[in-house]
């Protein structure tokens, strides 16, 4: 996640669309565990999967109880929160860019606010999707230059943005991103620029093709949260480091797209990624502290998914947005990505070594199979 600013700030994600396929390589164990652990397993955590309300509801199972539980609490938040008012959401698509997708875009948007928008302030939701440099260069402006100007401003135009389609600016590989707009950034903005070639990541009948591409737009709203609830501070959304930024969005979004758009069970092509992101770089044993502040791994991403997985099924849901604020207080170096540490024994119980232990242990037994 990289920091930019409209009006506060603005991040943006880019290792969403590794290539994977849907299926296990050949050699690895299992994707999961597919039978649920003894009840007694999961008491004193943070959900109960054995709620009468869950009875016909599909959960995720891992090794130990802590996919099971998490799973449950995004449940039971997603069932409670079926009659919540959404914000205004608008999907600016350019000529050419399918209806019926820009349609799911909004789905998700919405399917994110539903989830997790409790979380925030947020007076309205818009989304640019564009296969078309000057139409997403012209509609950046008409919709981001107007409503930059907010203290601190960070940028003063969208022309200078990433993947604003304007000419001199960067042109990516049709990642997403996202911003906060407007005092107090309670607008949110997302968007996302398509070169030509790369326009059959819409229609790929590849799991994590157009599913992941098109929930992302959910992982890059959690980003919004992020950087919203840090909007006072110099050290911004990087607080905790960069494998939890990205894990929970991830997780977050990836959520929001079994629910909204399918498939119902990303988690185990998120362990197939996880797996082959290892391979391609070399890695044998996940350290999410070396990821803290790694901008050259996609490893944050799926790894990160499964930290927070085990976070939330000991911590719950809010505690994890809670902690936003928490860490951005009496940083004591702003933007090194260490706040977190001196908080750690009032926050989780134990120091940050023993958190960052416990968590590479969780990660690489759901690696492992066992």
């Amino acid at each position: 996640m990289r920091l930019f600013g409209v009006g506060v700030a603005a991040a943006v994600c880019l290792g969403l669309l590794v290539p994977v396929g849907s299926a296990t390589a050949k050699g690895d164990p299992p994707p999961t565990v597919k039978a649920p652990l003894p009840s007694k397993a999961y008491s004193g955590l943070a959900c109960n999967p054995f709620e009468r309300k869950l009875r016909k509801t599909a959960l995720n199972n891992g090794v130990g109880p802590e996919a099971r539980v998490a799973s449950a609490c995004m449940q039971l938040a997603w069932k409670s929160r079926g009659k919540v008012k959404i914000p205004p959401v608008t999907v600016h698509a350019s000529p050419g860019y399918p209806s019926k997708l820009a349609e799911r875009i909004r789905k998700g948007i919405a399917g994110g606010h539903r989830l997790f928008g409790q979380y925030a302030d947020v007076t309205s939701y818009e989304a640019l999707a564009s296969v078309d440099a000057n139409y997403s260069c012209s509609t950046g402006k008409r919709l981001v230059d107007p409503r930059t100007g907010f203290d601190p401003t960070w940028l003063d135009e969208w022309k200078v943005m990433w993947n604003s389609g304007c000419p001199g600016s960067d042109y990516g590989p049709g990642g997403w991103t996202s911003t906060i707009l407007g005092e107090g950034g309670r607008e949110y903005f997302g968007w996302t620029l398509i070169k030509p070639e790369q326009a059959q990541m819409l229609t790929d009948t590849n799991v994590l093709g157009p599913t992941w591409f098109l929930g992302a737009v959910s992982h890059e709203y959690a980003h919004s949260i992020q950087s919203q609830r840090s909007v006072e501070t110099t050290n911004g959304s990087e607080s905790m480091g960069r494998w939890f930024g990205e894990g929970q969005a991830q997780y977050l979004g990836d959520t929001v797209a079994g629910l909204t758009i399918g498939p119902k069970d990303i988690r185990s092509h998120q362990l197939d990624q996880l797996r082959q992101v290892m391979r391609e770089e070399g890695v044998t044993k996940i350290n999410l502290e070396s990821m803290e502040l790694d901008w050259g791994t996609d490893l944050v991403y799926p790894a990160g998914y499964f930290a927070y997985e085990w976070l939330v099924a000991h911590y719950g849901v809010e505690a994890t947005f809670d902690w936003w604020n928490e860490w951005n207080s009496e940083c004591p170096e702003p933007g090194k990505g260490i706040c977190w540490r001196d908080k750690a024994e009032a926050l989780y119980g134990m120091t940050a070594n023993q958190l960052i232990a416990t968590l590479n242990k969780y990660v690489n037994a759901q690696v492992k199979g066992s």
